[in-house]
């Protein structure tokens, strides 16, 4: 009796393992054109926003680039107007004007100085 019993469970089994095949290869996956459409669709807005974000970064990386060049332009032109006012300031000084005017043979007379008042 135990082994009717077995075969009963055995015959059970590989019924279930015969309905399971027929069922796993009855579930072909069937791809509308609708579907197609969407997947097509979504893979192209994502190419683009892609090549969007890709675009803006390298115009990002481009223009920062030149600030910062032109940042170090402005800070060299500001140390060579630097410079050039100290020298300026160095060479208007009196003692060097007199010596210079001495120089071309100029003479200070007393009686042709006027004196001009700054604004």
């Amino acid at each position: 009796m135990s082994q009717v019993a077995r075969n009963f469970t055995e015959q059970a089994y590989e019924t279930r393992q015969e309905r399971r095949q027929v069922s796993s290869s009855q579930k072909a996956v069937s791809v509308t054109i609708g579907e197609w459409v969407t997947v097509i669709l979504c893979a192209v807005i994502l190419a683009g926003l892609a090549y969007f974000v890709i675009n803006n970064q390298s115009a990002l990386y481009e223009m920062n680039k030149n600030i910062a060049t032109v940042e170090a332009d402005i800070e060299n032109q500001q140390t060579r107007n630097e410079d050039l006012s100290m020298q300026v300031s160095e060479l208007s000084t009196y003692e060097r004007v007199w010596a210079k005017a001495k120089e071309q043979g100029l003479e200070l007379r007393e009686d042709n100085v006027k004196v001009v008042e700054g604004e």
